[in-house]
C-alpha cells in the first residue's frame, strides 16, 4: 500500500490522474492537489482518490467509471462537463464523500445492475439528471438541485436510501420508481419542481417509505403512487398543485403526517386500500380526502378548514372514518354519492358552513356513537334512495334541520338524540323517504320534532318527543308512518298534528302538550290507546263544518242576489245622469 500525490508543479513525478491510475495498485491511495484534470478516467482496482484543499480547486473535467469488481473511494473533489460523473459498473462499488458534481450530460452518477454506491455531502446540480440506479444506492446528507430531467430515476430493481438530503427545483420531477425499484427516504425534503409530472412518482411493482421528510411547492402534485406501495410516517407535504398524494390501484399508509394548503389532499382512485393514521388534514382548496372508487380507513385524524369537502366519496368508493374530527368546511363536511358507502364511528363533525354529512345517488352511511353539530345548513340529509343507519348519535344545535330525509331515501335510527335546531326548522323533515326511529329522543327546539311530508311512510317506536315550539310530530300531505309508543312531552302547539294524512298511532302518552292530536282536512288516521277520542272529536268537527258551509252557501247566495241587484241600480242612475249632464252640455251651447 502506497500513497501518490498528482500535483501540476514543475517537479512532481505524477502531473496527471491517469498516470497515477496506472501505477496505482490495490490498497494504494492517490492524492489530488490542486488543478484541473481532464478525461474519462477508469478504475478497476480497489483505491482511494482525496483531493487536497478546497474541492472548487480539485476538478476532474470528465468522468469516473468504477468497474472490474473495484471498491473505490472518491473524496473532496468536483467532477464537471463531462457525460456521466460517476459509472459503476456491475458488481463494482464507490464510497463518495464530499464531492460536487455539475453540467453532466447524462447523469451525475449512475449504478448498475449489481454495482453499489454510497454518498456523502455530496451536491448534484445542472446535469441532465442527478442519479440513474439499477443497483443499490445511499445518498446521505446530499443535496441534488436544477436537473434537467428526473433528478433521481430507480429501474430494474434498483434500491436508494436517501437520509439528511435534499432534492429540489428540477425541470422535472425529483424522483421517479420503476420497474420493482425499492426507495426509502428520511428526514429529506423535496421542493419546487416544475414540469407536468408530480415530484415523486411511484410506479407499479415500486414501493416508497417516507418518513420525518417534507414534500412541497410541486407544480404537478406531490407524490403519485400508480400500482405501487407507499408509507409516509411523520412527514408534511403542503402547496403541491392538483394533488398532494394521489393513489391509483395501489396499497398505502399515511400515519403521524401532516397535509395542509393544497388543492386535493389525498385523491383515493379505483384498486386502491390506503390506511390513514393520526393524520392533518388542513385547509384544501377542493376535497381533503377524496376516495373515488377506493378503499379508505383512516382513524385518530383531524380534517379541518377546507373550502371544499372534509371527506368526498364517489363511483362506488369505501372508506371507514373513526376517532377523528371534522370541522370547518364551506361544501358538505362528509359527502358520499355514486352508491359510495362510510363507515363514521365516534367521530366529531361540527361547524361547516354546509351541510354535515350528505348522501345522494343510492350511497349509504353507517354513522355510530358519534356527534354531529353547529352546522349553518342541514346537519345530515340523505337524498336520492340513499341509506343511513344511525345508532347511538348526538346531532344537535344546527342553524337548519338536523336531519331530512328525501327522495325514496331510507334509515335505519336507533338511540339517537335530535336537539336544539334553527326556529324555522322541524328537527326532522321525512320527505317521501321510509326512515325507521326507535329509542330516540327529539328536543328543545323552537319548531317541529319530526315532520312527515309528501306522502311520506317510516316508523317511530318508542321514541321521545320533549319541548317544541310547534307540533312536535307533524304529519301531512298523504303521508302514513307508523307511530307507536311514543311518549310526547310539554309541547307548544299541539303533539301531534295530522293535516291531509293517514298515520297509524298506538299506545303513545301525551303529557302537558298545549293540544294532544288535532287533525285537519280529508285524514284517514287510525288511533289506538290515549288519543283515539281525537278521532271522534274530529268526526264532529267535520259534521259541523259541513253544516256551516252549507248555510254558508244559502247566505252567500242571497248576499250576490242583492249586491247584483244593488249594481244593476247603480248602473242605471249613472247612466240617467250621465244623459242629464250631456243635455246641459247642449242646452248651454244654444244647440
Amino acid at each position: 500500500m502506497k500513497d501518490i500525490t498528482v500535483s501540476q508543479k514543475i517537479l512532481s513525478k505524477y502531473k496527471q490522474l491517469q498516470q497515477a491510475l496506472e501505477v496505482a495498485e490495490d490498497g494504494d491511495s492517490i492524492r489530488l492537489e490542486q488543478g484541473l484534470y481532464k478525461g474519462i478516467f477508469t478504475i478497476d482496482k480497489s483505491i482511494t482518490i482525496t483531493g487536497i484543499g478546497h474541492k472548487d480547486e480539485v476538478i476532474l473535467q470528465g468522468s469516473i467509471h468504477i468497474k472490474n469488481t473495484a471498491v473505490t473511494s472518491v473524496s473532496n473533489l468536483t467532477i464537471q462537463d463531462g457525460k456521466t460523473g460517476v459509472l459503476v459498473e456491475e458488481d463494482s462499488s464507490i464510497t463518495l464523500t464530499g464531492c460536487d458534481i455539475n453540467r453532466m450530460k447524462s447523469s451525475a452518477v449512475t449504478v448498475r445492475k449489481g454495482s453499489r454506491a454510497a454518498l456523502r455531502e455530496v451536491i448534484m446540480q445542472r446535469n441532465h439528471h442527478a442519479v440513474l440506479c439499477d443497483g443499490k444506492v445511499s445518498l446521505l446528507y446530499c443535496a441534488l438541485s436544477k436537473q434537467r430531467d428526473v433528478q433521481v430515476k430507480l429501474t430494474n430493481n434498483g434500491r436508494m436510501v436517501l437520509k439528511h438530503s435534499h432534492i429540489f427545483q428540477g425541470a422535472k420531477e425529483a424522483v421517479t420508481l420503476l420497474d420493482t425499484s425499492q426507495m426509502m427516504m428520511e428526514d429529506c425534503s423535496v421542493y419546487g419542481h416544475a414540469g407536468p409530472q408530480p415530484q415523486i412518482s411511484v410506479n407499479e411493482h415500486t414501493s416508497l417509505s417516507v418518513t420525518s421528510s417534507t414534500v412541497y411547492e410541486g407544480e404537478a402534485g406531490g407524490i403519485t403512487v400508480i400500482g405501487g406501495r407507499l408509507l409516509v410516517k411523520d412527514s408534511e407535504l403542503y402547496r403541491n398543485h392538483q394533488q398532494q398524494i394521489l393513489l391509483v390501484d395501489c396499497e398505502a399508509l399515511i400515519k403521524n403526517s401532516y397535509l395542509h394548503s393544497g388543492d386535493i389532499g389525498c385523491n383515493v382512485q379505483d384498486g386502491t386500500i390506503l390506511k390513514v393514521e393520526q393524520t392533518r388534514f388542513v385547509a384544501h382548496l377542493q376535497a381533503q380526502l377524496r376516495v373515488n372508487g377506493g378503499q379508505v380507513k383512516a382513524k385518530q385524524c383531524s380534517i379541518l378548514s377546507g373550502n371544499g369537502n372534509a371527506v368526498l366519496i364517489s363511483s362506488s368508493g369505501e372508506a371507514v372514518l373513526s376517532d377523528s374530527e371534522v370541522a370547518g368546511h364551506h361544501l358538505p363536511q362528509v359527502c358520499v354519492s355514486e352508491q359510495g358507502n362510510i363507515l363514521i364511528e365516534r367521530c366529531a363533525i361540527h361547524h361547516g358552513e354546509h351541510y354535515g354529512v350528505w348522501l345522494t345517488e343510492q350511497s349509504s352511511a353507517t354513522i355510530l356513537q358519534s356527534n354531529v353539530y353547529q352546522h349553518q345548513q342541514i346537519q345530515i340529509v340523505v337524498a336520492e334512495q340513499s341509506f343511513l343507519e344511525m345508532d347511538a348519535t348526538s346531532v344537535y344545535e344546527g342553524y337548519e334541520n338536523g336531519l331530512h330525509l328525501l327522495e325514496e331515501s331510507k334509515a335505519h335510527i336507533t338511540n339517537c338524540e335530535f336537539a336544539r335546531h334553527g326556529h324555522e326548522f322541524p328537527q326532522v323533515i321525512i320527505r317521501r323517504a321510509d326512515p325507521t326511529f326507535v329509542n330516540c329522543t327529539l328536543q328543545e327546539s323552537a319548531s317541529n320534532g319530526m315532520w312527515f311530508i309528501e306522502e311520506a311512510k317510516g316508523r317511530v317506536e318508542n321514541c321521545r318527543f320533549i319541548q317544541h315550539g310547534l307540533a312536535q310530530l307533524e304529519i301531512t300531505e298523504g303521508s302514513t308512518p307508523v307511530i307507536t309508543g311514543a311518549a310526547i312531552l310539554e309541547g307548544g302547539d299541539c303533539a301531534i298534528h295530522i293535516h291531509e294524512a293517514g298515520p297509524y298511532i298506538e299506545n303513545c302518552s301525551y303529557t302537558d302538550n298545549t293540544a294532544s292530536i288535532i287533525l285537519e282536512g280529508d285524514c284517514p288516521a287510525e288511533i289506538i290507546g290515549e288519543g283515539a277520542e281525537a278521532l271522534s272529536d274530529y268526526a264532529e268537527q267535520k259534521r259541523e263544518a259541513a253544516e256551516r258551509l252549507a248555510n254558508m252557501d244559502e247566505k252567500t247566495m242571497e248576499r250576490l242576489q242583492k249586491s247584483q241587484e244593488l249594481a244593476e241600480k247603480e248602473a242605471k242612475t249613472a247612466e240617467i245622469v250621465g244623459l242629464v249632464e250631456e243635455l246641459e252640455r247642449r242646452l248651454g251651447k244654444g244647440y
